[in-house]
Parts: C-alpha cells; sequence; structure tokens
C-alpha cells in the first residue's frame, strides 16, 4: 500500500496542481477557515520568501488533533455546510509539487514531512519494519521534531501558525513562487471574510508588499430584503481600489442536493449557499469594468483560474470544483443552480446600478464570448441572458441629468455638438425638428455617459452628427418662434460649425432670407456671414 500511496500523492501534486504557487491560496483558505473557527474578523496571513524556502504563517485557530490527522490525510473533515472554503488534507497537498521537506508548528504541535529522513534511516527502516525508503508514504508521515530544529519557529507568537516550505529547486522553485504572488491582484482576496491582510516579503529582492481591505456595514436594498450592499476599499502598492459588492443567501432546492455529484461533493446537507457579486468603483466613485475579470473572474472563495468567464465584474459562488481548483465541473446541477442563483441576483442589482449608477453601470455589463464548456453551459445561458434581457432597453443619463430609457435617448459623441449643447445652441426641444415622427427624445453624451461597447451608436434607435443638425424644419421652428432669435442661433451655429472645419460647403447649408424665408444656400444670393 505504501508505495501506491506514495505515487498516488506525487501524482495528484505535480498533475492536479498546474500552477507551483497555488499551495499558497490553498493555505489561504484553510487559515480562513481558521479565522472563522476563532469567530473572529481582521486576521493576518503572511508570506516570507527566501531563496531556498516560504514561510507562511497565520492567526486562525491553532491545530487541535483533528487538523493534524487532516494534514496527514488525503480526506476532508471540513464540511460545506459548517461554511468551510478550503480543504484541509487535499489542497494542502500542492506544496508537495515544489517541496519534499516541510515543518509545521502551530498549537503546541511541531512536525515536519521529509522524504530525505527516511532515506538516511533506511538501515533502521529495513530491520525495524522490513520497508525500503521508496515504500514510505512520507507525506502523510508526521515527524516529531522540536522548535530549535527550526529556530525561527521558537520566535512564533503564541497563537501563531507557521509552515516552512524547503524548496525541492530553489532556484527554479523561487522563481515561480515568486512570479506566482508578484501576479496576485489585490481583488483575488476580495470575497475573504475574516482576513483582512496580507503581507509578502522577499527577503531575496527585499520587497514587500501589504494587501489589506476594509468592508462598510453591508446595507440591505429596499427593492429587495435579501440583498446586502457594502463598499470595499482595498489597499496595496500605494493605491487605494473601491468595490461595490451585492449578496444573497439562497436555499438550496431538494432536487439539487439529492443530486448525486452534489452527494459526492459533500453538499447534500447545505441549507442555504451565499452568492455574490462585485464592481469596481473608479476614483469618482462611478461603475468601472474590470477588464482582467474576463480572464479569472469566477471565485470559488478564489478564483478559478481556467473558468474565463468573459464579463466585467466579479462572481462568487460556492461551485463544485475539479482537483486543483482551477476549473469547474460544469455538467454538475448543484452548478447550474448557482450560477442561475447569481443571473437573480444580476435582476435586482441592474436595476439598482441603472438608478444609483446610470451613467456609468452599463460599461461594465460588455461580455466576451469564451468557446468552451465553462462559458457555454454555466455563463452564456445562465448570466449573459439575463444581462442581455435586462438591458434591452436600459435607463441612460441625458445631458440634462435625467434617466431615460435608451429608446427615447438621441446620442452623439461629437465636440462640436457638445459645445453647441453646452453653449444652449442645441437643445431636447430641437429634437422632433430634427428626427420627424418622435417626440420626448433626449440628449446623450457618449464622451459622458459610460455604455456598453456594442451600444456605441449601434444599438441606440438615434444617434446624429454634425450633418444632421441644421434641417429646415427645425430653422423654420425657431424662426417662427423668434426672426430675430433665429438669426442670431443660425449665425452661432455656423461659426462652430466653421471653426470645427465642419461646415462643409455653405451651398448645401439651408439659410434664412431676407424674406423669412428658409431655402438651401445654393438657390439663394447671399453675402459673407
Amino acid at each position: 500500500v505504501g508505495p501506491s500511496l506514495r505515487n498516488a500523492i506525487n501524482i495528484f501534486s505535480e498533475l492536479t496542481f498546474v500552477e507551483p504557487g497555488q499551495f499558497i491560496l490553498e493555505t489561504l483558505q484553510n487559515a480562513e477557515d481558521a479565522r472563522m473557527e476563532l469567530g473572529k474578523r481582521g486576521g493576518f496571513f503572511s508570506v516570507t520568501l527566501f531563496n531556498d524556502r516560504v514561510e507562511i504563517r497565520h492567526d486562525g485557530k491553532p491545530f487541535d488533533r483533528e487538523d493534524v490527522e487532516g494534514l496527514c490525510g488525503i480526506g476532508s473533515r471540513k464540511k460545506p455546510r459548517e461554511g468551510y472554503k478550503g480543504y484541509i488534507g487535499i489542497g494542502w497537498k500542492s506544496v508537495f509539487k515544489v517541496s519534499e521537506r516541510v515543518y509545521v508548528f502551530s498549537g503546541g504541535y511541531a512536525f515536519k514531512f521529509d522524504r530525505r529522513y527516511w532515506e538516511q534511516r533506511a538501515e533502521w527502516l529495513k530491520e525495524k519494519y522490513g520497508l525500503e525508503p521508496s515504500q514510505v508514504p512520507w507525506q502523510i508521515v508526521p515527524i516529531p521534531v522540536e522548535p530549535s530544529e527550526y529556530p525561527r519557529a521558537e520566535l512564533l507568537p503564541e497563537g501563531q501558525t507557521l509552515f516552512v516550505v524547503w524548496f525541492r529547486n530553489p532556484e527554479e522553485n523561487y522563481k515561480s513562487v515568486k512570479g506566482f504572488l508578484d501576479g496576485l491582484k489585490p481583488y483575488v482576496f476580495l470575497f475573504l471574510d475574516y482576513i483582512t491582510r496580507i503581507e509578502i516579503e522577499d527577503r531575496v529582492t527585499n520587497q514587500r508588499r501589504v494587501i489589506e481591505w476594509e468592508s462598510s456595514p453591508p446595507v440591505t436594498l429596499s427593492s429587495a430584503p435579501d440583498v446586502r450592499v457594502q463598499t470595499v476599499a482595498v489597499s496595496a502598492d500605494g493605491k487605494t481600489d473601491h468595490y461595490l459588492i451585492f449578496r444573497r443567501m439562497v436555499k438550496v432546492p431538494e432536487e439539487v442536493r439529492g443530486d448525486e455529484v452534489t452527494k459526492s461533493a459533500k453538499r447534500d446537507d447545505v441549507v442555504e449557499r451565499e452568492v455574490a457579486v462585485a464592481f469596481g468603483l473608479d476614483e469618482n466613485g462611478k461603475i468601472r469594468p474590470l477588464e482582467e475579470a474576463r480572464l479569472w473572474g469566477v471565485y470559488s472563495f478564489m478564483p478559478l483560474t481556467e473558468s474565463n468567464s468573459g464579463l466585467r465584474f466579479l462572481v462568487q459562488a460556492d461551485l463544485i470544483v475539479h482537483p486543483g481548483r482551477r476549473s469547474v465541473n460544469f455538467e454538475a446541477l448543484w452548478n447550474k443552480w448557482m450560477m442561475e442563483q447569481v443571473g437573480e441576483l444580476l435582476k435586482v442589482i441592474i436595476k439598482y446600478l441603472a438608478d444609483k449608477y446610470t451613467d456609468s453601470y452599463l460599461s461594465a455589463f460588455d461580455v466576451d464570448e469564451y468557446p468552451g464548456g465553462f462559458y457555454e453551459n454555466l455563463v452564456k445561458p445562465f448570466i449573459v441572458s439575463i444581462i442581455n434581457k435586462e438591458l434591452e432597453n436600459p435607463l441612460v443619463m441625458t445631458v440634462k441629468g435625467q434617466k431615460v430609457p435608451s429608446s427615447k435617448a438621441v446620442v452623439f459623441e461629437d465636440n462640436v455638438i457638445r459645445e453647441l449643447v453646452r453653449d444652449g445652441l442645441i437643445s431636447d426641444e430641437d429634437l422632433k425638428y430634427i428626427i420627424k415622427g418622435e417626440e420626448d427624445l433626449h440628449l446623450v453624451d457618449l464622451g459622458v455617459v459610460k455604455v456598453r461597447r456594442d451600444e456605441r451608436f449601434r444599438s441606440f434607435r438615434f444617434k446624429i452628427s454634425t450633418e444632421d443638425l441644421l434641417t429646415k424644419d427645425l430653422i423654420e421652428a425657431r424662426l417662427k418662434s423668434s426672426p430675430d432669435d433665429a438669426l442670431k442661433w443660425l449665425v452661432n451655429v455656423y461659426k462652430k460649425l466653421k471653426e470645427a472645419g465642419k461646415l462643409g460647403s455653405l451651398r448645401e447649408r439651408y439659410v434664412i432670407t431676407r424674406s423669412l424665408t428658409v431655402v438651401r444656400a445654393e438657390e439663394s444670393y447671399f453675402g459673407q456671414i
């Protein structure tokens, strides 16, 4: 059994966990659970990188006997229904992709996993147990040690846990782990509840990063009492980014709990689960699209790096994932139900954002299509379909600050029109003369209002350029109201167009004659304007 188990763990850690630094995120999830067990928020997690090893510390609940047994097993004692995120003993095995010697110091326990330990005692092992070192499943056989064997452990504050991971190939492993750590974006940690500070220190380059986040108290939406919204400020690398997070607890249907895949994932006794969606906020407090989210914006507490969503916002759901946590089982009924609940939450969110962030929310709903099972089976039917339906006729902000359906919007992004609107030379009241047969139209400046890419001039029914402005009907309406004002108005508009180089051929433009009629300039004799 020993050699087979040892080989199985080797294969598991090498092939299941593709990213050499994955063990850090796995340990972070276990630390989050340990902090949850203390019932205290505001925990920390630190990673200190040396040229031959990495130290990981946290201040979650110290190890007890069950934790040690879990670390030394290949199963998990953790139950999703109790709120656990990590799977101690499973994901943690990813550490053996880069190491053959790992120390653990926590709660009075001090032990290590060490392949060479058994090789150095080959004779004793043979004599006492009749085993060769290659037959020992060293990855799950703890060896007691004294803290003095790793002197820095003697300085470990009470209540903290320390892992020391010695690199198998120091130069190669240092570079790969450093690259992994350098690539971690601050919003990777948005959906952690109990740990709120990450410290990353590289003793080789003397670089240090601190990522910490602070959440505002959640507020219940009046339109949906079961939905909570809060802002989160994430500080890192000398800057602070802000996010808007929506959360909802949902009841798990009996048919989902009774599914075989649900049972095998130990979720058949889960009564309710939370889904969450997060949007970026810019320095002005407006919604900003998260461009990188389309590549790894779906979380099952931590990002699923191979599940490309194509979305510009972040999605958190307790999805059933394949070993290694990089991809999702997109055929699982549980996952389809979870993504359906994300879609239902989006219906509420879109209405809220349309009301509170009318001039910026649409830009967050751009979607890139990604061929593959995850997008086709989970994102497109349950999220993209909701976005497209809810935004068939979205609210947009007019130049007057009014909220109107896009079907009543007349959009422009020309600087000349922008100046004409600013100077009061073109207004909403003029639109019925520019676009015949339509009433109650409103100007919308696409240089100010952020919209989806597919709505820039394509999805809007009405759009105008400088060529569309001076219709005969508009000039006649102005003339009928006040001839003097109409003449001054027309001269000012033509001056603006001329200054911008957009007047074109004046002979094709409409003018007001001495007899107060409107004709094309080529049909009349005129002097210099």
